[in-house]
């Protein structure tokens, strides 16, 4: 299972920072691995990653609380969370993933300690 903090705001963010290379995401990241397991769906790299998965929700006639939903949306989060730390490392205490993820995020001024870039 990937590294996840805090599910609900990792979402959040991976889906916000993914988005900025999802267009450019080969075949084999993660995110693409898991729509390309759902052969009926036509995956639109110009929509954000969340978008689709609601997409899919919505093709499958997925409930909330049905099994099916439950765990596509478990691997959703995890194939969101695989290719964030791909690209933005699992190391929380290393100030350059840190500084990469705020610079992506647009933060200016990028803030210089790790406890700055935490609370932006």
């Amino acid at each position: 299972m990937p590294f996840r903090v805090g599910v609900r705001v990792s979402l959040l963010l991976v889906s916000r920072t993914i988005v900025s290379c999802y267009r450019t995401m080969s075949h084999q990241s993660h995110v693409s691995q898991f729509f390309l397991s759902y052969p009926d769906f036509t995956l639109n790299r110009d929509a954000p990653p969340t978008r689709e998965f609601l997409r899919l929700k919505g093709l499958n006639h997925w409930e909330n609380g049905d099994e099916a939903y439950i765990e596509a949306r478990e691997r959703f989060a995890d194939a969101l969370a695989e290719d964030f730390n791909a690209k933005y490392g699992t190391d929380i205490d290393n100030i350059d993933n840190w500084h990469t993820l705020c610079h992506v995020l647009r933060i200016d001024p990028v803030p210089e300690g790790i406890s700055a870039c935490r609370k932006v």
